[in-house]
């Protein structure tokens, strides 16, 4: 407690000076904050990418970067034709002018292919040819209907550069591994260009990055929008494509939602209070806090997600729930000849040690969030800290600015419209003081109705369906899975052993076995998979005239001639499929855009089957998006009972300690655990699943409710000192702080409701059960805690004795 008083000590003394000094303090508070934000806020980026839920020291994720920098990119951005003819020479032509549109306008390529330019495996004069066969077609002005046998009954190309039905073809990009850097260089023979030599090792390279992959998507938009037309039907999708059309919706949301939340803050400060002095300070404390929490979070390096994007109006509710307590209580003692100090000291001496406790406990219940393993969940709890305690800071910075600024015709008269509403609250209130017993077994009816619901809670994280059901990607993406059956990839790293290597046909078959296995027992379509073992199968066939019985791995002498026969036409196959010595290996999977929680089951029955297969022979690791997103959807489930169990905890302790009883906190978490139950069976009902952003709701909501069950302890066990019956302090209570919950309460339900302006669902249901579980909060604290304090008479001395903190 000692350091609880220290703070109000030190706050009281600030504020005081903040007041004497009010133009001189202003104007510094501006210009620092004003600094700051300029230095901080145009390095702010958003980010949607799969990898930007991951911790940079997560394992899978270490392991996936690992892999990109062997082996290249596996997420490619997929574009599909379709026709009625796609082999016909008119639509050949104007396919094959997109195919060079994008490999010549869309940065960051760094491979395309597609029917123009993918080679055939050609065997003539004792050695291996890859020749663009199309391409020649075209040259040559031949019927491309000659291909159109050959193309449909390659394994390699089936469900890569076009479906089995032979009615869509596809353009594959894929993108560059790393960021552009000073020291990338090209040797061009043609004109004597050489590359200057340097360490490699000493130049530390960025992935692409989120921005570079939008860059990406919005100019293949721009280009496929020119060639896009009846008979030539063009869709894009691919991990990249999902996450650039995440980040674009955020960044069209984000102001929206900005301003909306300023709009309410504006409105519900002028409805209250009718002043237009206290909307400005309210204007001000929103601002600075905001700006101040997104600077700091750029300066850190953090990006804006889709959940951190939920900071903004949680800073809101925040900084009016302590703005509005304060002002209230400094509102309700003007009378003619007060002075305005004596508004402040009053406000001070009232409300500002149970905003303290709020803060503190709304602060503390965050850091349930930092152990979360999704980055974006730890950052929210990291940065939701900094913004309660930066809207602290600022509402009672700018609710003092207000108090010393406000005119005499202001505070020289009694300001009867603000009490009002808490009449309201009084008459909703008296239910349960009059009838506690009622009260409480209608309340824990519907507890038990809402705990039967729980079990129908399911888990989910599937970023495709954030997305509305007619938006442009999400209709490309199913559209391009029900056709190709991949647009995300399950990858394996086959390390072989016992003097192995990629060569060895041992392991090679071994691979080809695991492979089968896979599509006769895995229960989802498979769109294709690709490793060195598909070359040599196309190798052997075509060393034996095209015979389609010899796809298939031949002797392991002849193994290695085709080895090197292949490498004869250059290492770049080779490269994408395996290291440069044969001793580790590649083997991907496409499989469609599915639910999170089914790729956790996929990718450990592929690893296991692969284990089965190679034995002794090779080790196997499991990675690519697929693995990270079941790792996200993993840490969904993990993180929710942990992060709130966690919340709950401190919360709890804190509570009992704030109250000094035991018994009394214990009691003050009903309000806090019961509204996040029954949120949890509305989801259950209505089917609404838990991810990463209705994962946040319990942490987050009860860390707002907080202030409010405060507030109403607090006031509670100070009328019960004072008067002679409990119920005579529960009207008392509800008469003093009534109208502040129930505003508080509005406020917060409208912040929420910018987030069903959204173009997301998820974060449209997010907004919504945010709203429900405040409004049965506030119904909880007026009527089921009067009721529950009526029935423990027994107990109220507990409070009745308790040493008064404000003293």
């Amino acid at each position: 407690m000692l350091i609880i008083n220290f703070i109000d000590r030190a706050m009281t003394a600030l504020l005081f000076w903040v007041f004497v000094n009010r133009i001189k303090s202003a104007l510094l508070l501006l210009v620092l904050v004003g600094g700051f934000i300029s230095y901080g806020m145009p390095k702010l980026h958003h980010d949607g990418r799969i990898e930007a839920f991951m911790h940079q020291e997560d394992s899978s994720l270490i392991k996936y970067y690992d892999f990109r920098k062997q082996f290249g990119q596996d997420n490619p951005i997929v574009i599909t034709v379709s026709g009625n003819d796609i082999f016909s020479t008119s639509f050949i032509k104007k396919f094959s002018e997109l195919h060079l549109a994008l490999q010549n306008e869309v940065p960051y390529i760094s491979e395309t292919f597609s029917l123009y330019n993918i080679p055939f495996i050609e065997y003539k004069n004792n050695g291996i040819y890859l020749e663009e066969l199309m391409k020649n077609v075209l040259h040559e002005k031949n019927d491309p209907h000659t291909l159109r046998n050959r193309i449909l009954t390659t394994p390699l190309y089936q469900n890569f550069i076009i479906d089995k039905e032979g009615k869509t073809t596809a353009i594959i990009i894929e993108p560059f591994r790393y960021s552009p850097n000073k020291h990338d260089c090209i040797a061009d023979p043609s004109t004597g260009k050489s590359c200057p030599l340097y360490n490699a090792q000493a130049v530390k390279r960025q992935f692409l990055s989120s921005e570079q992959y939008s860059e990406m998507t919005k100019k293949i938009e721009q280009v496929t929008q020119r060639f896009n037309s009846p008979g030539f039907i063009i869709h894009t999708s691919g991990a990249p494509v999902v996450s650039s059309e995440i980040v674009r919706i955020i960044s069209q949301d984000m102001p929206r939602f900005t301003f909306a939340c300023i709009l309410i803050a504006i409105l519900a400060i002028a409805l209250i209070f009718r002043s237009l002095v206290i909307s400005i300070a309210a204007l001000l404390a929103f601002v600075c806090s905001i700006l101040t929490m997104l600077s700091l979070m750029a300066l850190c390096g953090v990006a804006i997600t889709p959940p951190t994007q939920f900071l903004i109006p949680m800073g809101l509710t925040i900084m009016l729930c302590v703005f509005v307590h304060f002002m209230l209580a400094s509102a309700s003692f003007c009378k003619p000849g007060v002075e305005r100090i004596g508004l402040l000291k009053h406000a001070m001496k009232h409300t500002h040690h149970p905003i303290l406790f709020s803060i503190l406990t709304s602060a503390d219940g965050l850091l349930g969030f930092l152990a979360s393993d999704l980055a974006p969940i730890a950052a929210l709890g990291i940065f939701g800290m900094v913004v309660t305690l930066t809207s602290y800071f600022f509402a009672l910075f700018w609710g003092t600015q207000a108090i010393a600024f406000l005119p005499d015709r202001y505070t020289n008269h009694k300001r009867t419209h603000v009490a009002r509403t808490g009449r309201w609250v009084v008459a909703l209130g008296s239910l349960g003081i009059n009838h506690p017993r009622k009260v409480i077994i209608i309340f824990s009816l519907l507890l038990i109705g809402a705990i039967s619901q729980l079990s129908h809670l399911r888990f989910s994280h599937n970023s495709l369906l954030w997305l509305e059901k007619n938006n442009p990607v999400r209709l490309a993406t199913e559209f391009i899975d029900s056709r190709f059956h991949g647009t995300v990839s399950l990858e394996l790293i086959v390390t072989p052993q016992q003097n192995n290597d990629f060569r060895s046909k041992p392991v090679l078959d071994a691979i080809q076995r695991a492979v089968d296995r896979v599509y006769l027992e895995l229960k989802i379509p498979i769109g294709r998979h690709t490793s060195l073992v598909s070359y040599m199968d196309e190798v052997n066939m075509a060393i034996h005239d095209g015979d389609p019985s010899q796809r298939k791995i031949p002797s392991q002498e002849q193994i290695w001639e085709q080895f090197f026969l292949l490498e004869g036409e250059g290492n770049s196959t080779i490269m994408r499929y395996a290291s440069l010595d044969y001793r580790q290996g590649r083997i991907t999977f496409m499989v469609p855009w599915l639910e999170a929680t089914l790729y956790t089951g996929i990718s450990e029955q592929v690893q296991h089957i692969f284990e089965q297969e190679l034995g002794e022979l090779a080790q196997v690791k499991v990675t690519g998006l697929i693995n990270l997103l079941a790792r996200t959807s993993k840490a969904v489930l993990d993180n929710m009972v942990s992060s709130y169990m966690v919340t709950l905890a401190i919360i709890t302790v804190l509570m009992c300690y704030c109250l000094r009883s035991l018994s009394i906190g214990l009691i003050s978490m009903i309000p806090n655990v019961l509204p996040y139950v029954m949120v949890l069976a509305i989801m259950a009902i209505m089917d609404i699943p838990m991810d990463t952003f209705t994962i946040l709701i319990g942490g987050i909501l009860t860390g707002l409710i907080v202030d409010e069950t405060l507030h109403m302890f607090y006031t509670f066990r100070h009328y019960l000192r004072l008067l002679p019956t409990p119920q005579d302090a529960l009207f008392a209570t509800l008469n003093e702080v009534g109208n502040a919950l129930l505003m508080t309460a509005v406020v917060v339900v409208f912040s929420f409701s910018v987030f069903l302006l959204s173009s997301m669902s998820n974060i449209r249901s997010f907004g919504g059960l945010m709203m429900v579980g405040v409004i049965i909060a506030l119904l909880i604290d007026i009527v089921l805690i009067p009721a529950i304090m009526m029935l423990l008479p027994g107990r109220l001395h507990q409070v009745k004795g308790a040493v008064h903190v404000e003293s």
